[in-house]
């Protein structure tokens, strides 16, 4: 059995320089360097039962250890990876407490640089305070727009003759770094975390370049570098009282704080971590940076940007003419490469007297083109205008859903102004075309136009009725629907008889073809199979046998043992088709029916086929 453990704790204590001058963020970033390093160290060890959580200033290991001999190692190796230079002190005793770090004699010089999101913070005892004072500034200079938190001392013995060509090279690492960490000992520079994305990237191996020409020993453990981003997003909103970023795509941290700065504007939300990596649209942040200044001159409204296509969206109390202006900046500010489109959202109109003409009444931009949809049966074709990539792509994965088994190609450009409400509309406009048998849909900005062919007469009202309830934006429903007399018979029930014909009469214009001695169907006669499986569909009663029959060639127990393996075959591929095992059975019957002479070719490969037939009451094949 074994023993859950939830161990009292790894203690932290932070010595400060001077009561209050560490805030939370430079804990947070040891804590989370700390808690880094010894999930880190837990993993490399290969000890998987182990988690480590954090609180306030507390590690505390958990999970189920295999033994006691386990759970003292691990223990042992969260000691060890979770020490932070010089400030922290660990211990791994029941019932601990947070204490003062003791003092100590004047060790080696060692200092710890390290990265979080937005703060640097350095711990560790410099060899002096010019030493101390020259990282500070060369920190300041690399990465301007973090902040610093200094907790080192200048109390380290001497003897670190080379330690200035190390500042240089190591705050701007630091810099570049998404997180992890930079240590300087005499003659040494180690880093390890993760950078920021392909420049941060080319930044590091510069600085690590310069160290070594300078003589200093270089020692490296960065992660993996990002894979590029899948889509480069940023989205924000801004209402009459808040506003913000909702998410955000950076190449670097120094474009992210760019980002970050540039929404500031909007309102006083508190914006989300930039995601960072390599992959960026030429143009990106000047796309990113025009996107927010565009929103931030509205009221009210929202703007996005996924890939290079920008959407712009106006919400009340904005007026027409105020998105008007902020709309036609937006497009001449745009790298060449970007697409805007434009939704107006329910904008207030401006004052009778503050426009004249017709300008007043429409909204900036050429209409966006309809959306039209096709459907012959087998393939749903979408082709016109959509709002954006996003919205284009949920539409396609709602016709496949709606028609499961059959193909959806999509031809969609993603420019012009869209009415409110053009997304549900076009579902709506899909779910009615996917109930018919063929016909095709065409959704405008006051309208959606629905016609074809449909197989029930009485479902025509069901479908009319759930467009028109599916439109709530006043969009206005026409609907043409036909049905056809010849596809009315085709649906109808058939009797036995009927069925049997029916079967047999698909398989004598495209007969179900074996490889040669062989009982294992054609790949070829898959449509065959298909066109069965719906007729048996209509079959109503009786039951259907599947009567496999050969040539004269062979021995006679080996043609009706082909002939058996053959109906089995059918009967098989028509079961996983979907058809219903108690409407169908199988026989052989060999050379034993013949119905064309054997003496020829021509006669032989008429006598190597499938029939169905019925059974009568009683009877068994």
């Amino acid at each position: 059995m074994l023993e859950k453990l939830r161990l009292p704790g790894l203690i932290f204590a932070v010595a400060a320089l001077a009561a209050g001058l560490v805030g939370a963020h430079v804990a947070r970033l040891i804590e989370d360097l700390g808690r880094h390093r010894a999930e880190s160290a837990l993993n490399a060890g290969g000890m998987v039962w182990a988690g480590v959580l954090a609180d306030g200033l507390i590690l505390e290991l958990t999970g189920e250890a295999p033994d006691e001999e386990e759970r003292e190692a691990a223990f042992a190796l969260l000691s060890r990876a979770a020490q932070a230079p010089a400030l922290l002190q660990a211990t791994a005793r029941d019932g601990a407490t947070a204490r003062l770090a003791q003092t100590r004699h004047r060790a080696e010089a060692r200092v710890e640089i390290m990265r979080g999101l937005n703060d640097l913070a350095v711990v560790g005892a410099a060899p002096g305070a010019a030493a101390r004072a020259a990282l500070a500034d060369a920190l300041g200079d690399a990465a301007p727009e973090l902040a610093l938190a200094d907790l080192s001392s200048a109390d380290a013995a001497d003897g670190a003759a080379d330690w200035e060509k190390a500042v240089e090279p190591a705050a701007e690492i630091a810099a570049a770094l998404l997180h992890g960490g930079v240590v300087i000992t005499p003659g040494r520079l180690s880093l390890s975390g993760v950078a920021g994305g392909a420049v941060d990237l080319a930044r590091i191996d510069a600085a690590m370049a310069k160290a070594e020409a300078a003589g200093l020993i270089v020692e490296s453990d960065l992660a993996s570098s990002p894979v590029p981003t899948a889509a480069f997003v940023v989205r924000a909103e801004k209402g009459p009282q808040t506003g913000g970023l909702s998410a955000c795509a950076a190449r670097d941290m120094a474009e992210a704080a760019r980002l970050i700065a540039a929404a500031a504007a909007l309102g006083a939300a508190p914006a989300p971590p930039c995601a960072i990596g390599p992959g960026a649209p030429d143009g990106w942040s000047e796309a990113a940076l025009a996107a927010l200044r565009a929103l931030a001159a509205l009221p009210a409204g929202e703007v996005s940007i996924v890939g290079q296509r920008a959407r712009f969206t106006a919400l009340p109390p904005t007026r027409r003419r105020a998105f008007e202006r902020a709309a036609e900046t937006l497009r001449t500010e745009l790298p060449p490469d970007f697409k805007l489109s434009l939704l107006s959202g329910e904008v207030a109109e401006a004052p009778p007297m503050a426009e004249t003409g017709e300008a007043a009444n429409d909204v900036s931009g050429t209409p966006a083109l309809p959306l039209a949809v096709t459907h012959d049966g087998l393939t749903l074709r979408i082709s016109g205008a959509a709002p954006d990539p996003l919205i284009g792509e949920s539409v396609a994965a709602y016709a496949r859903v709606t028609m499961p088994g059959g193909e959806v190609e999509t031809a969609l450009s993603y420019d012009g102004v869209f009415a409110p409400g053009w997304r549900p509309a076009a579902m709506a406009m899909i779910s009615a075309l996917s109930k018919l048998e063929r016909g095709r849909a065409r959704l405008g900005p006051e309208s959606v136009e629905v016609e074809g062919e449909i197989r029930d007469p009485l479902a025509i009202a069901d479908l009319q009725r759930e467009l028109v309830q599916s439109l709530d934006d006043g969009r206005r429903a026409e609907t043409r629907i036909t049905v056809s007399p010849a596809r009315l018979a085709a649906a109808q029930p058939l009797p036995p008889i009927r069925c049997a014909a029916a079967l047999t009469e698909v398989v004598s214009t495209d007969p179900i073809r074996f490889s040669p001695g062989s009982a294992e169907i054609d790949e070829a006669s898959a449509p065959v199979v298909a066109r069965l499986t719906e007729t048996l569909a209509r079959c109503a009663g009786g039951r259907i046998e599947i009567a496999g029959h050969t040539d004269s060639q062979g021995s006679e127990k080996t043609n009706l043992r082909l002939s058996r393996a053959r109906a089995e075959a059918v009967l098989g591929a028509l079961l996983k088709a979907g058809a219903r095992l108690s409407l169908l059975t199988s026989a052989g019957y060999g050379e034993a029916e013949p119905i064309a002479d054997n003496g020829t070719e021509a006669g032989r490969a008429l006598n190597r086929r499938i029939e169905f037939r019925v059974l009568e009451d009683g009877e068994t094949p």
